[in-house]
């Protein structure tokens, strides 16, 4: 039994090395592929060897645990590893230079960690080749609101003003358009 189950596993694994490349494409500007490619194989086989036919699409359930491999990968690849018992003080934004470290007098609480920075590029990669099937002034609010295309993030109150209209008609306009994205991503 013990045997049927692991080739069962290992053909899972084997049919979907595909959407692993896929995967990893997206996250190559951070890591080295064939590190992402390595850690996503290790994502894929630990998703067949829990998926359950009852949670659904496996590539669903399977893109959780390779992409959280991949985002290990590309975190450890990160110029700057900060000591686990730093990582509260970071936390608070509060961490004082002391003679066993090269930690300087404060960091900014407000940078997102590597793997958020890892995520947020590769979604705003994935929005902006989806943006075609938006109307230029729905895909000018969220380059506004997201801050695409290399703008800054501007509030909706900002984002209603450069457009000439009301905060909350550049809410309605956002919205609209998001959940049309939503349609063509799904």
């Amino acid at each position: 039994m013990k045997r049927n189950s692991r080739e069962l596993r290992d053909k899972l694994a084997r049919d979907n090395l595909g959407f692993v490349y896929w995967m990893a494409s997206k996250y190559h500007a951070f890591a080295d592929n064939d590190d992402l490619v390595g850690a996503g194989f290790q994502g894929l086989l630990e998703a067949a060897s829990r998926y359950d036919a009852s949670r659904g699409k496996f590539s669903n359930y399977a893109s959780w645990w390779i992409r959280k491999e991949m985002l290990l990968v590309a975190y450890q690849q990160q110029p700057v590893q900060v000591p686990h018992r730093k990582t509260t003080k970071i936390k608070k934004g509060e961490l004082r230079y002391d003679a066993e470290s090269t930690w300087w007098n404060s960091i900014s609480d407000k940078q997102p960690s590597p793997a958020q920075q890892v995520e947020s590029r590769s979604m705003a990669e994935y929005l902006h080749r989806s943006m075609h099937v938006l109307t230029a002034r729905e895909q000018y609010v969220l380059t506004l609101r997201f801050g695409l295309n290399g703008h800054a993030r501007l509030s909706l109150e900002e984002t209603g003003q450069a457009i000439g209209l009301s905060r909350e008609r550049a809410r309605q306009i956002q919205e609209k358009a998001l959940a049309r994205l939503r349609k063509v991503m799904v």
